[in-house]
């Protein structure tokens, strides 16, 4: 009996209730929530967000932060490999889940929302960047708190804290971002979870998992991805170990469509490189 009252003490602390002051919102279990600058009713509307802005969508409890521009967009008449691409990231708070964190692209020659290494997920919510303003030119130079952006947020699943694996055709080595090290890996049902390590240890990360959607034949088929790091602005200089998961579904339905069936492929799964690919894990993944 004591037991269940303690369970049912915790669900009823972590119920999307809080408690605003001027900084923040605490959540009954003690969760710092970001003070919302902006309030909408659901996710029907694209949402707009200045920086260092944060959005409450009421319905769903959800807090939007706009925290980091990762990657500046190449300005008009310079010549850039991905012409105009720029990555931002945004903190993303759920009472009683703790913060994440979204790194979306938007890059003017695709289509936001169609191309999915582009879009960003986390805890059941896909996060699109539609729009980034201003776009430079080689006569402003831009401060962070001068841009603005506008989000298109849906919603992918019940709200578990697993990002999905993302298909690209994009060559491995523009995948790469920040160094890692992926140590071990295990799979559950439908679910690889990475053991990674890196510097760091007092700001945020943001971890992507791209899969190169082709079986290689051998016995068991092999298939290849990378895990990409992003370091948010985390200019501490421990080397820490941490863990992302990542639901792996789709490369098994790719699999049965192809081969009629499922039966065991092996996942070879890279971290960061200079130049071409090379440490590596393997994890058998056996669907069902």
């Amino acid at each position: 009996m004591r037991t269940l009252a303690r369970i049912a003490l915790t669900l009823i602390c972590c119920l999307p209730l809080v408690n605003c002051s001027d900084d923040s919102c605490i959540c009954p279990c003690g969760q710092d929530l970001p003070q919302p600058d902006i309030v909408v009713k659901d996710l029907e509307a694209d949402i707009s967000i200045g920086y260092g802005q944060t959005v409450l969508v009421e319905e769903e409890n959800l807090y939007i932060t706009f925290i980091h521009v990762t990657e500046g967009r190449c300005p008009f008449e310079v010549d850039c490999f991905w012409e105009g691409q720029a990555a931002t990231a945004f903190r993303i708070d759920l009472p009683g889940r703790g913060p994440s964190t979204v790194t979306p692209i938007i890059r003017p020659s695709s289509e936001p929302g169609k191309t999915p290494d582009m879009t960003d997920y986390t805890w059941g919510y896909s996060f699109t960047l539609l729009r980034l303003d201003p776009y430079p030119d080689l006569e402003h130079d831009y401060d962070p708190e001068d841009y603005s952006a506008i989000l298109m947020i849906g919603k992918v699943s019940n709200g578990v804290r697993i990002d999905r694996v993302i298909p690209t055709s994009s060559p491995p080595g523009l995948l790469q971002r920040d160094p890692v090290v992926v140590r071990e890996g295990t799979i559950t049902g439908n679910v690889l979870t990475l053991t990674v390590s890196h510097g760091g240890g007092c700001g945020d990360h943001a971890y992507k998992l791209y899969w190169s959607p082709a079986f290689m034949e051998s016995y068991p088929v092999q298939t290849n991805l990378f895990l990409q790091h992003v370091n948010l602005g985390d200019f501490c200089e421990a080397f820490i170990t941490t863990q992302g998961s990542f639901d792996i579904r789709e490369i098994a339905e790719r699999y049965a469509a192809g081969y009629g069936g499922f039966d065991d492929i092996i996942l070879n799964v890279y971290g960061y490189f200079e130049d071409e690919p090379g440490d590596r894990i393997s994890v058998t993944y056996s669907p069902e």
